[in-house]
């Protein structure tokens, strides 16, 4: 029989199946009235001692056969509900379960899920209230919002911080009208900006989210306190990524159609994968799964032209003072395109990462924001930060 440690309450696991929306079968009579019998007569001490459970179950007024069989019955519920909770693929105790530790991890970092509407669909971000200048995050293709979630923990918290969903990613919409190509992403993330407000704020994009964030400083250089680019897309290199290795070999390893897949496309990612606790790897490698289709439309739409000459024209009339920050083991874009940057645009900064891979924010969040924030403290010093929040 399967043994419950001491001071958890034995109804707390029925009272999951009710948090987490699982369904007792109306076939399985015990478990439904073990789960009825919880609930409407409140018996609310089976996990101590025999003698203490009677007493309140009569104090109660419940016969304590009753108590006898919904004790027997919620060893049952216990027993099902930790194979459930340790076996593979099991969406219905997982999806529930990573949402709630999501909603931890960024109450956490006290960031707090916002949308816009951007022609006619709904753009998601998370946004961290603060009285200085605004920051705003974007995300590589096929992530979100929440990759900034631990980086955003060493950002002072005067800072007000927005990190957004981009078109057809993450919480966002899937079904903007037309392309997904990178000028209707930075069209789309100026209108979700002037609804925010925002006037004046400093912008930072990793890989997409980066050639995203070059756009639109092209295009807006008024509105740009400040360029951030991690591990950026934009350029092309001599030297050939592991990434387009597979792409002249017809694979994509950002498009996930496997389970294995997304397992490559961690290690693609990361030098050092970040520990995922359970059950986040299950729910993330069935979501990229999902929006395989979908991930293909937009890959298709963003780079179907490889030439990277009108980045490379517009590189060098770069206003906005430039970070560029890469990890030395990128192995979708390799180091090399880092330099590209730092040669063609004017004054830009160079960090380099040491034993990092292709999403620094994420494999080391604490030393990307401090590279970032010495970024920020020298502007200050310059005179080239706002000082306040953009009305």
């Amino acid at each position: 029989m399967l043994s419950i440690p001491h001071p958890i309450p034995m109804e707390l696991f029925v009272g999951l199946f009710v948090k987490l929306k699982i369904k007792l079968s109306p076939g399985n009579h015990a478990l439904c009235q073990a789960a009825k019998k919880v609930q409407v007569k409140k018996i609310l001490c089976f996990w101590a001692h025999r003698e203490k459970g009677m007493s309140q179950a009569v104090l109660l007024n419940v016969p304590i056969q009753e108590v006898r069989a919904v004790k027997i019955h919620l060893r049952i519920t216990i027993l099902i509900l930790v194979s459930l909770l340790f076996c593979t693929g099991c969406s219905i105790v997982e999806e529930p379960a990573f949402r709630f530790g999501l909603s931890m991890e960024r109450s956490k970092s006290r960031m707090e899920k916002k949308s816009v509407m951007v022609e006619g669909r709904t753009l998601c971000y998370l946004e961290r209230e603060g009285v200085g200048d605004v920051m705003v995050f974007l995300h590589g293709f096929g992530a979100n919002k929440d990759n900034w979630l631990r980086f955003a923990r060493y950002i002072p918290e005067s800072y007000r911080v927005i990190a957004v969903d981009l078109p057809g990613h993450g919480e966002s919409s899937l079904d903007f009208p037309g392309a997904y190509d990178v000028f209707s992403m930075e069209r789309r993330l100026a209108s979700a900006v002037d609804k925010l407000g925002l006037t004046r704020f400093h912008l930072a994009g990793n890989s997409m989210g980066g050639l995203v964030s070059l756009v639109y400083s092209q295009n807006r250089p008024e509105q740009i306190l400040s360029l951030g680019l991690f591990d950026s897309a934009g350029v092309l290199t001599s030297v050939k990524s592991d990434f387009f290795k597979a792409l002249d070999q017809g694979r994509n390893p950002l498009i996930v159609s496997t389970r294995k897949e997304y397992d490559d496309l961690l290690a693609l990612c990361f030098e050092e994968e970040p520990f995922l606790p359970w059950p986040a790897r299950n729910v993330l490698a069935r979501r990229h799964m999902e929006r395989n289709e979908h991930n293909r439309k937009m890959w298709k739409d963003l780079f179907s032209d490889t030439d990277d000459t009108p980045v490379r024209k517009e590189l060098p009339k770069l206003t906005p003072p430039v970070l560029v920050i890469w990890g030395d083991r990128d192995r979708v874009l390799d180091v090399s395109g880092a330099m590209v940057f730092k040669t063609m645009i004017p004054d830009a900064t160079l960090k380099i990462i040491e034993n990092c891979g292709h999403v620094p924010m994420v494999e080391k969040p604490e030393e990307t924001a401090l590279i970032y924030m010495a970024f920020m403290r020298g502007l200050h010093g310059n005179g080239q930060s706002s000082g306040h929040v953009s009305p």
